[in-house]
């Protein structure tokens, strides 16, 4: 069956829907798991990719405060994380304060946000893992 186009140029009929979806909706498929998409990586860096993933996912929440100047001393903020060997977050903890209580309180609430109700597997070394998260009052517009 051919039907013409908008432009008058020829169209071949589309394959019926169920063969041209997926198995499963784009939306209920999980992400790749770092290890999936660093084959042939060392244990290092597939470490490293699993923190950047998440790192990613709360920088998403991250907002430099009201009051910050952007002209001002840049401050910085450093954030401890402690996964457990099944990837959830056990704690979060100040591990450097900027001395301003509002950038410091923004930065935790970013990794509150970028960690709840989020699944992102157990680490690469399938033990547990923790890593820090600077986040500088330059590092993004306002």
């Amino acid at each position: 069956m051919r039907r013409r186009g908008i432009a008058g140029s020829l169209l071949l009929a589309s394959a019926p829907f169920w063969l041209t979806w997926p198995a499963w909706p784009v939306w209920a498929q999980q992400p790749a798991s770092p290890a999936q998409q660093w084959s042939g990586a060392t244990a290092e860096e597939l470490d490293v990719a699993w923190a950047a993933q998440i790192s990613q996912q709360i920088k998403q929440h991250w907002r430099v405060p009201r009051g910050v100047s952007p002209v001002g001393p840049v401050l910085v903020t450093r954030i401890r994380l402690q996964f457990d060997a099944s990837g959830v977050l056990a704690s979060h903890s100040l591990a450097r304060s900027s001395q301003n209580a509002a950038f410091d309180e923004a930065a935790m609430l970013a990794v509150t946000l970028g960690t709840a109700n989020a699944v992102f597997g157990p680490p690469p070394s399938n033990t547990s893992f923790s890593f820090s998260i600077d986040f500088n009052s330059k590092e993004q517009p306002r």
